[in-house]
């Protein structure tokens, strides 16, 4: 017979849920943050919502996902304060005018950050994954990710989950730096 373990293993954390929808997608954009949208010249293509704080006292953080209105239609993110108003507007690419023409994809709000996929100057190149501080837009890093398909970008506490194909990473949501990495 098998020995027992002295105790039993600590239980795995629950992911957020309230990210995304059951199918793990953003939502589609209110009339009122359509109504925002337009007052940032931002053309809306979807809206994703924080983790709730979980005291009922701070609203959760909504992100606005889409491109310019007007010109290069640049991948753009914007944080709506409680009225629906912008408290920050950033353009996602560290290169706006270098970068394909393509709202920001795997846009995921965590307790102190927002994240966001998108394609520098080809699709055929492998995509990048930008994350910016929910507290004033500021970039916290931009990395180019693995070249596989991505399967999910999910901010859990301080780290960011990236899972393509066969690989599932953790990296540091203030830096990027890949924390661990389990296959290949």
């Amino acid at each position: 017979p098998r020995p027992r373990p002295a105790r039993p293993p600590a239980p795995c954390p629950a992911l957020p849920t309230d990210q995304h929808d059951a199918r793990g997608r953003q939502a589609d954009p209110t009339d009122a943050d359509r109504a925002a949208a337009r007052a940032l010249g931002l053309y809306p293509d979807a809206v994703a919502t924080g983790p709730s704080s979980g005291s009922g006292e701070a609203p959760r953080a909504r992100v606005l996902s889409g491109s310019r209105e007007t010109g290069t239609r640049v991948a753009t993110l914007a944080l709506l304060d409680g009225r629906g108003g912008a408290r920050w507007r950033v353009e996602v690419p560290r290169e706006p005018l270098a970068a394909i023409e393509r709202a920001a994809m795997n846009v995921v709000v965590g307790p102190r950050a927002a994240c966001a996929t998108y394609y520098t100057d080809s699709v055929a190149r492998p995509l990048r994954a930008a994350c910016f501080a929910l507290d004033d837009g500021r970039r916290l890093w931009d990395e180019e990710l693995a070249d596989d398909p991505l399967s999910a970008l999910i901010v859990v506490g301080d780290a960011v989950l990236v899972s393509q194909w066969g690989r599932l990473e953790a990296r540091a949501l203030d830096t990027g730096a890949v924390r661990w990495r389990f296959g290949e």
